[in-house]
C-alpha cells in the first residue's frame, strides 16, 4: 500500500510539476500586451515634441500659447502612464516568471 502511495504521489508532483508551464501562457501574453503601450508611448512622446516645438513660437498668441501648454502637459501625462503601464506588464511577467516556472 505505501509503494503505490509513492507512485501515485510521484506521478502527481510530476503532473504538478509539469504543469506549472501552463503559466507560460501568462508570461508570454503580458510581454506581448506590453508592447502595446509601449507603442502608444512612445508614439505620443513624438507627439509631445512637436507640441513643444510648436509652443516655443515667439508669435503665439496667448490663446494658442494656452491650448498648446494645456496639450503638453496631457499628452506628457499620458506618456508616463503609457510607460508605467508597459514597466507594470513587464514586472508581472517577470514576477510569474520566477514564481511559477523558474527552476530555483
Amino acid at each position: 500500500m505505501s509503494r503505490q502511495s509513492n507512485r501515485l504521489g510521484g506521478v502527481f508532483e510530476r503532473f504538478l510539476w509539469g504543469s506549472r508551464l501552463i503559466m507560460l501562457v501568462a508570461v508570454l501574453t503580458s510581454v506581448l500586451l506590453a508592447l502595446g503601450p509601449l507603442y502608444l508611448a512612445v508614439v505620443d512622446a513624438t507627439r509631445v515634441v512637436g507640441i513643444l516645438t510648436d509652443y516655443a513660437d515667439p508669435s503665439l498668441g496667448s490663446k494658442e500659447a494656452t491650448y498648446l501648454r494645456n496639450e503638453a502637459v496631457a499628452s506628457t501625462v499620458s506618456t508616463i502612464d503609457g510607460f508605467l503601464i508597459t514597466a507594470i506588464l513587464l514586472i508581472f511577467a517577470f514576477g510569474i516568471y520566477v514564481l511559477f516556472i523558474g527552476d530555483t
